[in-house]
């Protein structure tokens, strides 16, 4: 019989997206960030021993990853998915995007809010991350000025958020893309709790068809530093790139890769140690 372990991983805010992306490459499930400050963030996540050997996964974590505080015990199932549920609250993100958990109840305060219906899945914090919370703000401010008809793609759209940001300020034309099928899942059923069509589908930048006036990606320094000279080729001039997993001390070299492939910076926004960079094609 499969037994359900959890993992408790205590860390800081830097580290803390970058061990998640492990977990979910290790198939680790139910994988939450916790608590977000600058010295202390727990990264909890769930698997079961059918999938995955216990010691193997300590093991590689340990080697990956010095000096973390480290611990995996035995959990019921039922227990993980109900206690993973009551760490998430309805929030609130700029102006009036509010995002409500699909188990909780929620009235508006006022007809200016915008609700959001929203399963995290494995692909959320029990907060929103800091850079996700940039990306969804710069959108918001964005979508005064823009064409609500414009193309625009959602670069690695996890469990959906952005791409339902999008359609929730009434832009129509959305492409949402990633490499990870679980991704694609949850955000296929985020979509549907908010009845939005859009074109989701498994895959890389590269398999997009055509080209794009805005494309927003919640990445890591190091994919968008990757991916650069395709974003720039699938951007259309004078197209908007949005930017947000960039840590602080990578700032500088993700601009100047940027810079490289004909994204001018524009502007610069900043919440803890992490940075939005927005940038234009020439």
């Amino acid at each position: 019989m499969e037994k359900w372990y959890q993992i408790y991983i205590e860390t800081d805010l830097k580290q803390s997206e970058i061990i998640s992306n492990f977990l979910f490459e290790y198939e680790v499930e139910g994988v939450f960030i916790e608590k977000e400050n600058i010295d202390k963030t727990i990264v909890r996540g769930f698997f079961d021993s059918d999938s995955i050997n216990k010691d193997d996964l300590e093991n590689i974590i340990k080697s990956e990853f010095k000096d973390l505080k480290l611990e995996i015990k035995e959990v019921e199932k039922t227990d993980w998915v109900t206690n993973s549920q009551k760490e998430f609250k309805v929030f609130k993100v700029g102006e009036n995007l509010v995002f409500k958990p699909i188990w909780q109840d929620y009235e508006s305060i006022n007809n200016q809010e915008i609700i959001i219906d929203f399963d995290p899945g494995s692909f959320f914090g029990s907060t929103p991350h800091p850079s996700t919370r940039l990306c969804i703000e710069e959108i918001e401010i964005l979508s005064k000025e823009l064409d609500k008809n414009m193309r625009i793609l959602d670069l690695g759209v996890g469990s959906g958020i952005l791409s339902l940001v999008f359609y929730k300020l009434g832009f129509t034309n959305i492409t949402a893309i990633d490499i990870d099928i679980t991704a694609i899942n949850t955000s296929e059923d985020n979509f549907k709790l908010n009845n939005m069509n859009t074109n989701l589908f498994f895959g890389e930048i590269k398999d997009c068809e055509g080209k794009f006036d805005f494309i927003a990606g919640n990445l890591l320094s190091e994919t968008i530093i990757e991916l650069a000279p395709q974003i720039s080729d699938k951007l259309n001039d004078k197209g908007i790139f949005i930017g947000a997993g960039i840590n602080k001390s990578q700032e500088k070299e993700v601009i100047e890769v940027l810079n490289k492939y004909n994204l001018k910076i524009d502007s610069l926004k900043y919440s803890d140690e992490w940075v939005l960079i927005k940038a234009k094609k020439s």
